[in-house]
């Protein structure tokens, strides 16, 4: 079973596809944050090389945060609501 990949964006979705996986392979917690690290593209990787320096990867609580601080925690949301907007705006273009 292949690792979702994260690029930055939707990062909320992303957090809830590595935690599946997590458990669906039953990895220690200790563990997700160095996997999940793994798994990260250029943008990602670039914030990743820092955030490194000062911190240790262990704790996926704080980790995540980190990631959702950076790229977004509601994106998946925040697009729902335009996509929602859109529909109004064109169902309103018919009469």
């Amino acid at each position: 079973m292949h690792f979702p990949t994260f690029d930055g964006n939707n990062s909320c979705i992303s957090k809830d596809k590595c935690e599946d996986y997590f458990k669906i392979f039953n990895l220690p917690e200790t563990m997700w944050p160095t996997i999940a690290a793994m798994h990260m593209d250029e943008k990602p990787s670039r914030w990743l090389k820092v955030y490194k320096r000062k911190h240790v990867l262990d704790d996926w609580a704080s980790f995540i945060s980190a990631v959702e601080q950076k790229f977004g925690n509601n994106d998946y949301r925040e697009s729902l609501t335009r996509l929602l907007e859109l529909q109004q705006l064109s169902s309103l273009d018919h009469f």
